[in-house]
């Protein structure tokens, strides 16, 4: 069995069903085919590899970053608070030492 270099934490959006937006440029396609690729070639075989899900961001966690018209929740979906807490997971994973490195692909953004 291959054993990681450093520990890596893995957040995946588990919700593909949940739209993202009608407007937004991002797809499910290239989510789902970035996972589908990731389980392909084994990565989650190797030791020190973990999957995690996201947490849900709270609007607060949204205003320390951005400035929202008329305000957030009029302008954020369910699925913007599940990316969002995609990369909040990811930070506290590494911050609390679970993992060396974390990535999220969470729906709206990628986070490393």
């Amino acid at each position: 069995m291959l054993k990681a270099k450093n520990k890596l934490g893995l957040i995946f959006f588990p919700a593909f069903d949940w739209a993202i937006s009608p407007t937004h440029p991002e797809r499910e396609e290239r989510l789902l085919y970035t996972q589908d690729q990731i389980f392909e070639e084994g990565i989650g075989d190797i030791e020190g590899v973990n999957f995690y899900n996201p947490v849900k961001a709270e609007v607060k966690d949204i205003q320390r970053v951005h400035f929202c018209v008329p305000d957030v929740k009029s302008r954020v979906t369910q699925s913007h608070l599940i990316s969002a807490g995609g990369a909040i997971r990811a930070f506290q994973l590494v911050m609390e030492k679970e993992v060396d490195k974390a990535f999220a692909s969470t729906g709206t953004e990628d986070f490393a």
